[in-house]
């Protein structure tokens, strides 16, 4: 009836909040204040596909690809973390191919004072990118810092297995690891398959999902903390068009 429908479209309603959370669907400009430091930690915005800074005085372009997402500053306010759209992707785009929903990217971490750039997640050796249930791709969503700023965490889709995982990258080790291999599929609606929002909290790291509950059918979404070694600490649901 009128009320399960309504129900289900705010389930709906709060996956678009989730992914607009997760930056799959961004503003042109967004910005991120680094806190008070020593030296004059400059403020650093996205605009047009490019980080750019301003340290107080004057603004400057920080990267020229074009391609690149919403910045992510570090608890310490030392680096910023991104993600920018593979070239793979780009070269799909110059062929006049179709782009849509998740696409192959890699993860990006800058030191905005220097503006020295390290690409900490790249795409896997002989990727391809054609739209082909073969193609060789990983789909990165937004990454997120450890809250001692030592690592990096996000979810990312791997073709062709279309598996989720969560990967963690380690600064001090210049190691990223798999730490859920498999991580719940989402909901997809016209093959429109939505990136999971990650967050890194002092208790572990939590990934929010919605997806259609295969006994019910009505759709579901929950929140799965994992421990940092990507055992799962709890399994949580948030809310169902019941």
């Amino acid at each position: 009836g009128k009320k399960g429908m309504y129900r289900k479209m705010g389930v709906v309603l709060g996956l678009i909040i989730a992914l607009l959370t997760a930056g799959v669907i961004m503003p042109t400009v967004s910005a991120y204040t680094p806190p008070a430091q020593g030296g004059g930690a400059p403020l650093v915005f996205l605009k047009d596909g490019d980080l750019w800074k301003w340290d107080g005085s004057a603004v400057t372009q920080l990267t020229t690809w074009g391609y690149n997402e919403r910045p992510v500053l570090s608890p310490n306010g030392q680096r910023i973390a991104y993600n920018s759209w593979a070239q793979i992707t780009i070269d799909a785009i110059a062929a006049g191919q179709p782009v849509m929903g998740l696409i192959p990217s890699n993860i990006w971490v800058i030191d905005p004072v220097t503006s020295n750039a390290t690409r900490v997640a790249d795409q896997p050796p002989g990727a391809t990118f054609t739209l082909a249930q073969t193609d060789n791709a990983i789909m990165r969503g937004t990454p997120v810092w450890s809250p001692d700023s030592n690592k990096l965490a996000w979810a990312e889709l791997v073709s062709p297995d279309y598996v989720y995982r969560l990967v963690v990258y380690d600064f001090t080790t210049g190691m990223q690891s798999v730490i859920v291999s498999g991580l719940p599929f989402p909901f997809a609606d016209g093959g429109f398959i939505p990136v999971h929002e990650v967050l890194w909290g002092n208790r572990g790291i939590l990934v929010r999902n919605v997806a259609v509950n295969n006994l019910s059918a009505e759709f579901e979404e929950r929140a799965y903390l994992y421990a940092p070694d990507g055992t799962l600490i709890h399994d949580m649901l948030i809310g169902s068009s019941a």
